[in-house]
This record gives structure tokens, C-alpha cells and sequence, in this order.
């Protein structure tokens, strides 16, 4: 015997196909024989009556779910190929004693006859080989046999009737039957042409066998599509995450140079306390030296006029007196001021903090993204429309489920002409939300356009998807035809983006860009408004003394960009600028979007307001 499988691939096959994968006992003739379940998955008969004594079983290999409600065991057909394949993997394991079946003297086999399904001995090759009965029957010696998956046929055994013990040599394709059966059958139970019908099982297998293998490379080729988008599926994870963490450092750059635009802020303030402070001490300072020496002038003045009477020397007194009481007229009408010459305290005036402090922190940018499925979308557009008239146009975006996504995006649409060139009058036309999931548009054509071949779709600044149609442009004054539905299909997909990117220059000017100051107010405003009345004082973030602050703030909205408000020029042209000229280039490298590139850029000063 020569073997050229390894010991472990035999291993293999015991485990993967001769095993019950349940109690992982091997598969015998009796009650551990092999049923097969729909997802062609297999267990031994004793642990399949266990399983299904339940009104549902998940197969544990696939996950698989099957209703078991009113079924027995023997409803899931048995697997007699295993048998076939035990005896191969028995006669491929030199360590396995594989006795002899046509005698009891329990030798070992030497042999195998492809006519009878049997091993033979030594003794019993000698007599099936002298025996005129045998004489065209087909006999291998074990030794000489290639163990690979070809040489599995030869170890088949006979399918035997259970009724009979006959060999199963016809087919039943009666819509009852559908089984193998062998003459006696024929003859006594499927005799009724009405629901039997005969075949031979060799025809019948061939034809089977056909179909079967014909959908096999279907399947394959099904296997092959489904590598290439697991690939894909791989790339988009690894994009992914690099596109989670280009956003998360451009969130962390953006708040960063906020931070560090709150830090100038509050050093400049703290230096204006202390230049405020030093101001004011100098002028109580030069103020409190003033006091001190009129005060003293004072002491000194009465410590003379006590020290002159001290004497009692009349004569010495009345030739100072008159002095004396000049200066006293001098300090009595000396003026000073009666309070410090300057009580005002150092005030930190907190405005626009507290709610619109808020209100502007949580709309410092945002982060996007949708569930719409490319393939998924569908397009409702007239299939004729007039030349120099307003035409609608509709969207409805869903996910993969088919179900209408319920996130809010930003989309754009850009229409092509016949020649493949963008419609000056239609590109980047922004759409309008009208309903969950649906957008629409309107657009004019004035050019000499014929029809519209594609429109080209942007969500959240992405590109997104390209839609074939067959809209014809007519001279106005025709009538149009009803509007139709188009769907994206596969071929669109392959089609893609890529072929007009270098002809579809987008910009990247979007209308929150250009909002002046008075509509940012206006905003403040509504955010306030919709705030108070839709808050019911749960998750109300703001502190106490903040929200004692909110009427009168409200009361000085012009502060929002006064020049304590205001960011001052440094820091308005470090938020303004950031992002310009970082453009960053993404590739997805796959077989149909090659060239597919998406383009995007950091979120400018009037993005962060918003």
C-alpha cells in the first residue's frame, strides 16, 4: 500500500467529515449514522432526535435557523456517502485493521472489488478470482492504490434497498418519492404511472450531477465576487480608520488652536487687571502720602502751640501767636478729599459667556457622516424636460437594508450633457430635505443642451454616486412625459466618478461660508429661543449664576462682536486661514475605482460658527 496523503490530512477528514461535530463520536451504520441538515451541515442521528425536540434549532456550524416544530429525525435525509468515505479513510490509515468481508476468520484485507462494494483477504481474492461468477468483476489491491480525492470512488458501497435488500438501480421522480429504488420496488409499490414516475438511476445521477456542478461554478464565481469585496470591505475599514483619525486631528488642531486663542485671550485680560491695578495704586499710593503729610503737618503744628504755653511765659507767647495762628488758618483751609481718590473695583464684565458662550461652543463644527448606500439610490426625473423651464428633481437616498436613511446630509447634484460635459446652468445644484431620506431640487437649462446623460451626486461634500439617464431637453412649448424612477445599478457603480473627475472641478465654497455677522446673531437668537423652549431642565448644562446672566445678555446681543467679544486679528487669521491649502488626498485602490479620488478639506473659521 502506498500513501501519498499525509497522516494529518487523514486526520483531517476524520475530523471535518466522519466526526459528529456534537458528541464528536465517528459515524457508524447504527445509530450514529449522518443526517443532513438544509445548510449542509451534518450530525449523527442520535444527537439530531436530541436537537430537534425543540420548535427551533440554530445549527451550531452556520448559525443557521430551522423550524423543527412536528419533525422527526428521519425527515433530514441520511448521508450514506460518509460510508464511502470511511472505508477510503480506513484503507488510507496503515494503523487501521480492516478485516475481511466476505469471511469470519477476521483477516485482514488485501484487496477491495469495485462489483461487490467489498475488502477481500488474501484467501478470499484467491477464490473470488477462480470463481466463474466473478470472473469480469473489477479487483484492486490496496498496495497499488493513490490515496487523493480521486480514488474515493473506488471505495463506494452498493446502495442497498431497506425493504429488499436489493441494489438500488432505479430512480423514483415521482413528486412523492423523489428516491432511489430498487426492481422489487418498482414492481410492487411505484407501478401507479400517475405518481410514480421510473428512471434509471445512473440517467438520472448524470443529469443531477450535471445541474448540480453547473450551479457549482456559479457559486464559485459567486466566491470570487465575494473575495473582491471582502477586499474592499478590508480597504474601506483600513480607510476608515485613517480617515477617523485625519478627523480626529483635525478636531484636536481646530480645538487646539481654540484652546490656545482662550489662553492669549485670558493672559491679555489678566495683564489688563494688573495694568488696571497698578494704575490705581499708584493714584491711592501718591493719594495716602498726601494724607500722610497734612497729617503730620497737623501734629506738628499742635505739638508747637502745647509746647509754647507749656512755659506760661506770656511775653514769648504773644510774640509767636500770630504765627502760630497763621498756620493754623493754613491747615484748617487746606482742602482734601474725603474719600479715596479712586474706590472703583477691578469688574470682570463676563460677556458673551455663560448660554451664548454655549451656544457657540456647541457649534464649533460637526462631525458627518451618512448610511445612504450608493447602489441603493433612486433618482425621480421627467423623461422629457423643456428648455428654458424650471424642472424638479428627486432623490430618495437609503441604506443597505433598502430602508430610507433617517440622518440629516448636505446634497448636491451636478447634470451632464450628452457629451459627458457639466451643464453650467445644473452644477452643484444643492438640494432641499422633503421628507425622511428625500431631497429635492429644481433647475433650469438655457444652453443647447440635448439630454441628460448622468447627474453625479455629493453628500456631505463627498462624492458619492453617478446615475445614468435618458432625459431629453425639448424646445419649450412641448409637452413632457411623466417623470420616471431610476435606480443605480452596477454598471453605474463600475462607471463611477472617476471618469469625470478631472472635468468636474468642485468647489469647496459651501453657503455657511458666507454668512455675515448679523445672520450669525440672528442664529444665536434662534438657538436661544429653541433651547428655552424645548428644554424642560433636564441635561440644562449652564450653572446658576450662568443662567441669572442669560436675560441680560440677551439684552446686549450686540456685545457678540463687539471688541471684547470679537476675536482680535491674530487669532480671527489663524481660524480663518486654517484649513486653506490642506487639501488631503485620499486613494482607494480597487479594480473598478482606480482613479476614484476623495477630496476634502479642513473646516474653515465660518464652519466652526456653524
Amino acid at each position: 500500500m502506498t500513501s501519498q496523503t499525509p497522516a494529518l490530512s487523514i486526520e483531517r477528514l476524520k475530523r471535518h467529515f466522519l466526526e459528529c461535530t456534537i458528541c464528536k463520536e465517528q459515524y457508524d451504520d447504527e445509530e450514529k449514522h449522518p443526517r443532513v441538515l438544509p445548510c449542509l451541515h451534518s450530525f449523527c442521528y442520535s444527537c439530531l432526535k436530541r436537537l430537534i425536540e425543540q420548535t427551533k434549532y440554530t445549527c451550531p456550524l452556520c448559525n443557521s435557523d430551522f423550524k423543527t416544530e412536528n419533525t422527526t429525525a428521519d425527515f433530514f435525509p441520511k448521508d450514506n456517502t460518509r460510508r464511502d468515505l470511511l472505508d477510503f479513510v480506513h484503507a488510507a490509515d496503515e494503523s487501521t485493521f480492516l478485516p475481511c468481508d466476505e469471511c469470519d476468520e477476521n483477516e485482514k484485507s488485501v484487496a477491495r472489488c469495485k462489483d461487490c462494494f467489498k475488502f477481500l483477504g488474501e484467501n478470499c481474492l484467491k477464490a473470488h478470482k477462480s470463481m466463474k461468477t466473478f470472473a469480469k468483476h473489477k479487483v484492486f489491491a490496496l498496495r497499488d492504490v493513490t490515496f487523493d480525492v480521486n480514488s474515493i470512488s473506488d471505495f463506494r458501497s452498493a446502495g442497498i434497498c431497506s425493504n429488499h435488500d436489493e441494489v438500488l438501480k432505479l430512480y423514483c421522480a415521482g413528486k412523492e418519492c423523489q428516491a432511489p429504488i430498487c426492481h422489487s420496488c418498482c414492481l410492487t409499490s411505484h407501478m401507479d404511472d400517475k405518481n410514480h414516475v421510473r428512471r434509471n438511476i445512473n440517467e438520472v445521477y448524470s443529469k443531477k450531477k450535471d445541474n448540480l456542478l453547473e450551479k457549482e461554478i456559479r457559486l464559485k464565481d459567486m466566491a470570487n465576487e465575494l473575495n473582491q469585496l471582502s477586499s474592499k470591505v478590508v480597504q474601506t475599514l483600513e480607510y476608515l480608520d485613517e480617515n477617523s483619525k485625519e478627523v480626529e486631528n483635525e478636531i484636536t488642531a481646530i480645538f487646539q488652536t481654540a484652546i490656545e486663542m482662550l489662553q492669549r485671550r485670558r493672559n491679555y485680560l489678566l495683564e489688563e487687571v494688573k495694568e488696571m491695578k497698578k494704575d490705581k495704586e499708584i493714584v491711592l499710593q501718591k493719594q495716602k502720602e498726601e494724607i500722610f503729610f497734612l497729617r503730620q503737618n497737623i501734629i506738628d503744628a499742635c505739638e508747637f502751640l502745647n509746647q509754647s504755653l507749656a512755659s506760661k511765659n506770656h511775653a514769648a507767647f504773644l510774640i509767636l501767636s500770630n504765627t502760630i495762628a497763621e498756620r493754623f488758618d493754613y491747615l484748617l483751609n487746606t482742602d482734601f478729599n474725603k474719600v479715596p481718590h479712586d474706590v472703583n473695583l477691578i469688574n470682570f464684565r463676563k460677556c458673551n459667556l455663560g448660554a451664548y458662550f454655549q451656544l457657540i461652543v456647541n457649534m464649533l463644527g460637526w462631525v458627518a457622516t451618512t448610511t445612504a448606500y450608493n447602489l441603493n439610490t433612486v433618482v425621480n426625473i421627467s423623461q422629457t424636460v423643456k428648455k428654458d423651464e424650471v424642472f424638479g428633481l428627486e432623490i430618495n437616498f437609503y441604506d443597505f437594508t433598502n430602508s430610507q436613511i433617517s440622518e440629516k446630509i448636505i446634497a448636491t447634484c451636478t447634470f451632464f450633457d450628452e457629451k459627458d460635459k457639466v451643464i453650467t446652468d445644473c452644477a452643484e445644484k444643492l438640494m432641499i430635505e422633503d421628507g425622511v431620506g428625500k431631497y429635492k431640487t429644481s433647475c433650469t437649462i438655457a444652453d443647447d443642451t440635448k439630454s441628460i446623460s448622468r447627474i453625479c451626486i455629493k453628500v456631505n461634500g463627498n462624492d458619492f454616486h453617478c446615475v445614468k439617464l435618458d432625459t431629453t431637453v425639448e424646445d419649450g412649448g412641448e409637452d413632457c412625459t411623466n417623470g420616471t424612477e431610476t435606480k443605480v445599478t452596477e454598471q453605474d457603480m463600475e462607471t463611477g466618478l472617476s471618469d469625470h473627475k478631472e472635468k468636474y472641478a468642485v468647489t469647496d465654497d459651501r453657503i455657511e461660508d458666507k454668512l455675515t455677522e448679523h445672520k450669525i446673531e440672528k442664529i444665536l437668537k434662534d438657538h436661544a429661543q429653541n433651547d428655552s423652549a424645548s428644554g424642560d431642565g433636564k441635561g440644562n448644562i449652564l450653572t446658576g449664576h450662568e443662567k441669572g446672566d442669560i436675560d441680560s445678555e440677551k439684552r446686549n446681543v450686540d456685545t457678540l462682536f463687539d471688541k471684547h467679544a470679537t476675536l482680535d486679528s491674530t487669532n480671527e487669521h489663524e481660524l480663518s486661514n486654517y484649513g486653506e491649502d490642506k487639501t488631503v488626498t485620499m486613494q482607494i485602490n480597487n479594480e473598478e475605482q482606480k482613479n476614484h479620488i476623495i477630496l476634502y478639506t479642513l473646516p474653515k473659521k465660518s464652519e466652526m460658527l456653524q
